[in-house]
């Protein structure tokens, strides 16, 4: 018996990647790739699995007939920039949970230690994929970091 999928959108962002990506799971920016948090990307990779979404050939993933209707029963629109050709339509999904995990509020101190204090944050951390996503020239968070440079030049 087929589980219940909890987040439709987040498995089909997942599916799109790794059809676009056959070692998605491999990469160390997995995370920011698929704008999801490592539990997410854990827990839709065990529901694909389980699912016979993917089928493992070497070290690549290949979609099954189920992950392609499965795509196609709840498209995930994808979108590319020259240095992120990969990433899905919306990233960040972890910022627009209705509940946010202390994971979430710890990275986002971090990220302001960094911005105001220059400490160092870790390289793909949430904070780091946060700080990326709101600083790259093509992020869908554009006023936000307009705002944000208008805010540090007062400080």
């Amino acid at each position: 018996m087929k589980k219940k999928n909890p987040e439709k959108l987040h498995i089909a962002k997942l599916l799109k990647c790794v059809q676009t990506n056959p070692r998605l799971f491999q990469e160390k920016e997995a995370t920011f790739i698929v704008g999801l948090t490592a539990t997410e990307i854990s827990n839709a990779k065990r529901f694909i699995y389980e699912n016979a979404f993917v089928t493992k050939i070497k070290q690549d993933l290949k979609l099954t007939a189920e992950g392609l209707e499965f795509i196609n029963n709840n498209p995930a629109v994808s979108w590319a920039d020259g240095e992120n050709p990969k990433r899905p339509n919306t990233n960040l999904e972890y910022l627009k949970l209705e509940k946010q995990p202390a994971t979430l509020s710890k990275a986002i101190r971090q990220l302001a230690e960094h911005l105001l204090e220059g400490i160092e944050i870790k390289q793909y951390s949430m904070e780091h994929n946060i700080y990326r996503e709101i600083f790259n020239k093509h992020s869908i968070f554009s006023q936000v970091r307009i705002d944000a440079k208008n805010i540090l030049r007062k400080i």
